[in-house]
């Protein structure tokens, strides 16, 4: 063992050496642009006066003190102005030098050609510090990958506890430490909960699919083995028995009554409040709507009530799964290699062991090994969502044309939802429409 350490550290020596003797050779002045999408307020996200942004100037500014002689400059825009900004500074060729955005976005810049390849500044010892699997998530048709994963909100399912135990039927959830369930068993479960109390429903399933929330349709799609996109393809993948079993049993909960009236015109954000304010006794969830209601509960806004997560409930002979889109960071294509070099070396210091912990302030999950123990001790339901990254199955965004394309599915998820169509025309129309939309597509 001493030798084992011995030799660890030898390694750990030889490769802060190489970077430090790398540095020395990289001596000018630098001046860097860094646009980033803010996710919380404040730099630890517990100041009361913390505002967006924060954390990004102060990890600008302690990478100042380590290389004074590279300044960042840090722009911080939303997910709502951001996409158009960008959209404005392609069209200019008035780039950043590092970006921090969602994985649809960063997807779209990879397969455009903007980004440098991780693996011409990350070694294999660096990127093993992650989860994983995790490049393997990300890479597209080439072969590469093109941003560093920083957090990710996993995909698993909120349970109102207290609910079930007034329903008499608590016995009925999870038992298990790896809280896994059956698609059956989870149908027993909520319709018994369900016939139990007055005016309470199973989930908000919707049709109304907003940017984003049609991954909480789709979880019941991954969860019998089915899929919507195929990565090896770029194709779409819908129309196989497996998608088909899980819409079936997506139907089923419509069909039987037990989804939240009006489903067809609810829209993904409306969904998870309907479990807030205990409308529905389950709900499809990614890490941060859980945070937020404990939050709420914590500050008033919601009622105090047990809320539990499991995994998204399974068709029989499949095993766990969950889903996660990453947001990262990533070095733009430059002509100055000396700002590349830099930028190179500010994303490595971003998503560092040291920095991983900052995910917290957002109320997610890490995608480091160092951070997977990021809530042992203060929320169990953290810390399962944390054991769930070894069961991620990719999203299909690193198609070219992915984000567009799922606009395609909308009227069609309404005309199933409303049995307008079955689920066989469902997919044979989805697969055409959608197919045709990606071997046209053009960015």
């Amino acid at each position: 063992m001493r030798k084992l350490i011995a030799l660890l550290l030898a390694v750990v020596m030889v490769l802060s050496l190489a970077v430090t003797c790398a540095a020395e050779e990289h001596t000018s002045d630098v001046e860097l642009t860094f646009w980033a999408v803010s996710k919380w307020n404040g730099i630890y996200g517990t100041e009361a006066d913390g505002q967006t942004g924060d954390w990004e100037r102060y990890m600008a500014e302690k990478f100042h003190e380590m290389y004074p002689n590279v300044t960042i400059n840090v722009e911080v825009y939303d997910t709502k102005n951001g996409p158009a900004v960008m959209a404005s500074a392609i069209a200019a060729e008035t780039y950043p030098d590092i970006v921090h955005d969602a994985n649809t976005r960063l997807m779209q810049y990879s397969n455009n050609g903007f980004l440098v390849p991780v693996t011409e500044y990350m070694t294999e010892e660096e990127t093993a510090t992650f989860a994983a699997g995790t490049f393997d998530s990300i890479r597209i048709a080439d072969g590469n990958a093109y941003f560093v994963p920083y957090g990710t909100n996993v995909m698993a399912i909120m349970v109102n506890k207290t609910l079930f135990e007034q329903a008499g039927c608590a016995d009925l959830l999870p038992q298990g430490e790896d809280r896994t369930w059956s698609f059956d068993e989870y149908y027993t479960a909520v319709s018994t909960a369900c016939a139990n109390l007055e005016g309470v429903y199973a989930a908000p399933l919707f049709a109304d699919i907003s940017s984003g929330g049609d991954m909480y349709t789709w979880c019941w799609i991954y969860a019998a083995g089915g899929k919507m996109f195929d990565e090896t393809t770029n194709r779409m993948g819908v129309n196989c028995e497996e998608t088909k079993t899980g819409l079936a049993f997506w139907k089923k909960i419509i069909d039987n009554g037990l989804a939240a009236p009006g489903g067809a015109a609810l829209k993904a954000g409306d969904a998870a409040p309907l479990f807030y304010q205990q409308q529905v006794i389950s709900c499809p969830c990614a890490t941060v709507h859980y945070s937020r209601l404990v939050a709420g509960q914590a500050n008033g806004t919601y009622a105090d009530f047990d809320c539990e997560v499991y995994a998204v409930p399974h068709a029989e002979g499949v095993s766990t799964i969950s889903c996660a889109d990453p947001h990262g960071f990533a070095v733009w294509k430059g002509t100055d290699a000396e700002k590349v070099y830099w930028a190179e070396q500010f994303v490595k210091f971003l998503a560092s062991d040291e920095n991983a912990a900052f995910i917290k302030a957002a109320g997610e999950v890490s995608y480091k090994i160092c951070a997977q123990n990021l809530y042992e001790g203060q929320d169990d339901n953290l810390v399962y969502m944390s054991t769930l990254m070894d069961k991620l199955v990719p999203s299909g965004s690193s198609i070219p044309g992915y984000t567009s394309c799922r606009f395609e599915v909308t009227p069609y998820y309404q005309q199933l939802y409303l049995g307008e169509i079955d689920i066989d025309t469902f997919c044979e129309n989805v697969e055409e429409v959608c197919n045709d939309y990606l071997e046209n597509y053009e960015p």
